[in-house]
Parts: C-alpha cells; sequence; structure tokens
C-alpha cells in the first residue's frame, strides 16, 4: 500500500517535471527561431554589402563617378594656405570669376601682360585703325595649356594674316560661364572686331559645377566658380561666385562640413555623388544612388550624346545664346568654335560620330556661326599630336590656326575692306526693337540685323556633303532689313544670287587646307554647314 501510494506519487512528480521541460522547450524554441533568423538576416545583409562594396569599388576604377562621403584632402588643405597666403604666381583668387590669370603672372613658359591676358605685350582699348582685333575666350584648350606662349593657336592665328591682332582670354579649367563672364568683365572693353568662343565637349558637364572639387576630386586647388541656373520661363540666372573673399576659405578649413554642404545645394555633382542621407554609410544604398543617376534623365550623356533634357544642355545652350547676343550687343562679330578632344577626335575616325552632334544641330537651328575643327583635324594625312594632359601640341595647334584663318578669311571677316568698325555695329544694334526683332527660334530670341534667315531648299542637306551654289532667292520680305549698302555686315558679292540678297557665306567650305573633294566622310563638319541670305 505504502509501496503504491510511493509509485503513484515519485510517478506524478515525473510527470510534474516532464511537463515543466516541455513548457520550457516550448518557450526557447521560437527564441532560437528568432535568434536564428537574425544572424542569417545578418549575413545576407553583409553578403549584400559586400558584393555591393566589390560592385562600388570595380564601377569606381572603370572611371564610375560613384557615390561618397567628400572630404577635403592634403593638398586640398595646403592650397588653400596658399590662396590664404597669396602665394599664386599665374593662376590667382577672382572674387568674381573663381580664378582668373594674374597681371603679369609667370608660370612654366606661361607668360601674361600687364592686363591679365596671356601675351607679351600690353594692347591699347580701342583697335588700331588698320587692324582687325580678335578676342578669344574658353578653357584650356583656348589658353594653350601645356605649351609655351608662341605655340598656341591664337599666337599662330595672329601671325597667319598681317594686320591681325588676336587676344587669348582663355583660362585653364573655366566652364563656359565662367568664359562668358570674362568676356563681359574683362574683354568686352578692348572691342574686338571678331569674338571666338571656344568650346570643347566635356565643358557641357562644367556648366553645372558649383565648386571645383565635387567634379574633380583629384583637382589640386579647390575653387568655387560662379555658374548659371535656369528659371521658369527657361532662362538663366546668375549665382555669384559662393567664395567671393579669401577669408571664407579659411571658413571653409575651420567648418568644412556646413561649407561644404552649403556650396553642394546648388551643385550637381554633389547632388548626385556626395549628398548624405538616410543610411547614406550602406554601400548598397550608395549603389541604389548610383543606378537610379544613371537611369534618370538627367545624366548628361545619353546614347554617346549630349542629353537635351539634361540641365547641363539647356544651360550650356542658353549661354551660348546670350554669349552670341552680347557679342553682338558690343559691337563684334561672334562665332562658336568647337575644339575637339583626344576622345572625341578617336571616336569620330572610328565610328564616324561625335558626343557634340547636337550642340551643332542647336547652333544650326539658332543661326550662330560655328567652325568645327573636326573637319581639319579628321582629314586624311593630319596627324593630330597630343600633350601627355590631353591638350594640343604645337603642331596641332598650328592646325587649328590655319583652320580658322581660311574659314574667317573665306567668309569676308578678315577683310579689311569689307569689315564693319564696331562702333558703327553698336549703332546698328540700337535701331529701335521693332525693327530688328525677329520671332523666337528654338527659344531663342533672334536679332534681325545680324542674323540670317537659312534657306529652306539647304536647310535639309547633310553636312556629309556640299552641293553646288544655287541660285539663292530673296529673303522674305517681313525679315528683310532696310540697312544701307555700305554698312551691310561682310556682304559677299554673288553672281548667283538675286539683286535683291546678297549672300553672305559664314564660314563657308574650305578646299585649302587639304583637298576634300574626294573624301565627304571628313567634309562635314569643317564648317558652318550651310549658306545663309540676309
Amino acid at each position: 500500500m505504502r509501496r503504491a501510494r510511493c509509485v503513484a506519487g515519485c510517478s506524478g512528480a515525473h510527470r510534474s517535471r516532464a511537463e515543466g521541460i516541455v513548457s520550457r522547450a516550448s518557450v526557447v524554441g521560437p527564441r532560437k527561431q528568432v535568434v536564428f533568423w537574425v544572424l542569417m538576416l545578418v549575413l545576407v545583409l553583409a553578403f549584400i554589402e559586400g558584393a555591393c562594396r566589390t560592385a562600388l569599388a570595380v564601377l569606381e576604377s572603370m572611371g564610375h563617378a560613384v557615390p561618397a562621403n567628400f572630404q577635403l584632402s592634403s593638398v586640398h588643405r595646403r592650397e588653400i594656405g596658399k590662396i590664404l597666403e597669396k602665394n599664386e604666381w599665374y593662376y590667382g583668387f577672382s572674387p568674381t570669376l573663381g580664378w582668373t590669370i594674374i597681371p603679369a603672372g609667370r608660370r612654366l613658359g606661361y607668360r601674361a601682360n600687364s592686363q591679365g591676358i596671356r601675351g607679351d605685350e600690353d594692347y591699347t582699348r580701342i583697335p588700331p585703325s588698320d587692324t582687325i582685333r580678335i578676342a578669344v575666350f574658353g578653357d584650356s584648350f583656348v589658353h594653350g595649356s601645356e605649351v609655351a606662349n608662341e605655340h598656341t593657336w591664337p599666337a599662330f592665328l595672329e601671325r597667319t594674316t598681317s594686320g591681325l591682332e588676336v587676344l587669348n582670354f582663355g583660362v585653364g579649367a573655366y566652364g563656359l560661364d565662367q568664359a562668358f563672364l570674362r568676356y563681359q568683365q574683362d574683354g568686352a572693353p578692348f572691342q574686338a572686331h571678331i569674338v571666338i568662343i571656344g568650346f570643347m565637349s566635356e565643358n557641357i558637364r562644367r556648366s553645372v559645377s558649383y565648386f571645383r572639387p565635387f567634379y574633380v576630386p583629384q583637382m589640386r586647388v579647390p575653387r568655387a566658380k560662379p555658374r548659371f541656373v535656369l528659371d521658369e520661363s527657361g532662362d538663366v540666372v546668375l549665382l555669384e561666385n559662393p567664395l567671393p573673399e579669401r577669408s571664407h576659405f579659411q571658413d571653409l578649413l575651420e567648418h568644412e562640413r556646413s561649407v561644404v554642404g552649403r556650396l553642394g545645394k546648388r551643385d550637381f555633382y554633389y547632388q548626385t555623388r556626395y549628398r548624405e542621407g538616410p543610411l547614406f554609410f550602406l554601400r548598397s544604398v550608395r549603389l541604389l544612388r548610383h543606378l537610379g543617376n544613371r537611369l534618370s534623365g538627367a545624366r548628361i550623356i545619353v546614347d554617346g550624346a549630349y542629353n537635351r533634357r539634361s540641365e547641363a544642355f539647356r544651360v550650356t545652350t542658353r549661354i551660348l545664346v546670350n554669349f552670341y547676343e552680347s557679342a553682338l550687343e558690343g559691337g563684334s562679330m561672334p562665332v562658336v568654335v568647337l575644339l575637339p578632344a583626344r576622345a572625341d577626335l578617336r571616336r569620330f575616325r572610328q565610328e564616324g560620330t561625335k558626343v557634340y552632334e547636337p550642340l551643332l544641330e542647336f547652333l544650326e537651328v539658332q543661326n550662330i556661326p560655328y567652325v568645327d575643327v573636326m573637319g581639319c583635324f579628321a582629314r586624311p594625312g593630319h596627324v593630330v599630336e597630343f600633350r601627355p594632359g590631353g591638350h594640343y601640341a604645337p603642331s596641332a595647334n598650328r592646325i587649328v590656326a590655319l583652320c580658322l584663318r581660311d574659314r574667317l578669311r573665306d567668309a569676308g571677316y578678315l577683310d579689311h575692306r569689307r569689315r564693319i568698325d564696331p562702333f558703327e555695329l553698336r549703332s546698328l544694334m540700337s535701331e529701335p526693337p521693332a525693327v530688328r526683332s525677329s520671332p523666337r527660334l528654338g527659344g531663342a530670341p533672334q536679332m534681325g540685323v545680324v542674323r540670317c534667315i537659312i534657306n529652306d531648299e539647304l536647310s535639309g542637306l547633310g553636312r556629309d556633303r556640299w552641293p553646288p551654289r544655287p541660285a539663292l532667292p530673296a529673303p522674305p520680305k517681313a525679315q528683310a532689313l532696310s540697312v544701307p549698302a555700305n554698312r551691310r555686315l561682310r556682304l559677299d558679292e554673288d553672281e548667283n544670287s538675286t539683286p535683291s540678297g546678297r549672300a553672305i557665306r559664314e564660314l563657308g567650305p574650305q578646299e585649302s587646307i587639304g583637298s576634300a573633294k574626294s573624301d565627304r566622310r571628313f567634309r562635314d563638319a569643317s564648317t558652318l554647314g550651310k549658306r545663309v541670305s540676309c
């Protein structure tokens, strides 16, 4: 009996102990599962982060600008110290332009006169009566970086024709916006007869830059620059240099994070690459941003050509129009000159295409005179040499100079008998707007006194062939202007034109720099591409 009760009691105790074990197991089981899945999630995230880190490293090695944290380098800080100490020999600080050539600057074969123009002599404000003055503006391809003063293409151009004076206002690393502002600030007072607007294909990227190191982190000197932004009407508004005083660079050193954030608000490259956000420290988030940038319509280059929808293209084209019209109003004849880089020339020779083709089409629609130097570079037999830094060697600069000399000469721009005095052109521009204005083309205002109407029968022709010179019809009466014969701009008598319409050949096709009659492929880009009737 007692044994039976003991057995029953023992079995009950064992039963209760077993139930406790089961209950504890039922609690521990879910906990282990939670821990297991958390560990699995961490491992998966770690794998994804590792893969994204590797992908970003590969993309960066391929030249892609992948999202990252921005930080001033030791070189940047050292160069800021030189700016604060005014330790500048050739390029110096400018409160309006960001940087410029200092008066009488000297550096490794570069020499500037006392007016801050690359050259060995000073120039009078008013051109001599027996001289045609040309002023050229642009970046290092205009400045002639990596060669001495006498081996730049503006210097060669001046020596090709007697009575020609060429002022080189080019500055290394300039954007089109800075070149335009330099013209307004420094160039316009010299009253050039011809203003050359130099443009290299990469310049479009500089139009949306506000702080240079965001775009080119390896640039030694961390300088800021002015830029233009689009307003609601589609025109451009100037954002002045955000670091207009040297003391602001001291603020950049002491309060780097806040100053960099302020500079980045209006900089395209900061917004797409360096702008920090939630979880930006994760490489997966950075890779997603990079992929989003690549798929967005804001990309500057799409399918190997300028993206017409991008902010960079729209800002660049508006600056060109404003530059063109400002030069006209200042009494000068503006010409845009396209200066191909080494990669442009290689691509054109291999594929026959150009990344800046949309810009050429824009210039034609706007009827803005231009010269595409590619037509001279790509001709058979021409060996175009470049310096290690990618700029033109002296032989290439000589080709550019001869190309421009022939284009300008055949257009009548270098003929003393046909040129118009800047003061006389300025008086023409002061006529009532109702007389000289004409409808907009592509959103840009046209100036009837100096712009011409593209003949419909020629506008559809491709630029890879040149037709015989046809009889040009008289322009529509609504566009015709009553300008005295002795005040017409570079008019060229043409026996094939009608009595009421004279022809002006704006940088027409040439045969003087190597014949292109036997090779139509390379004859396309050497000129404006159209005959026009005024």
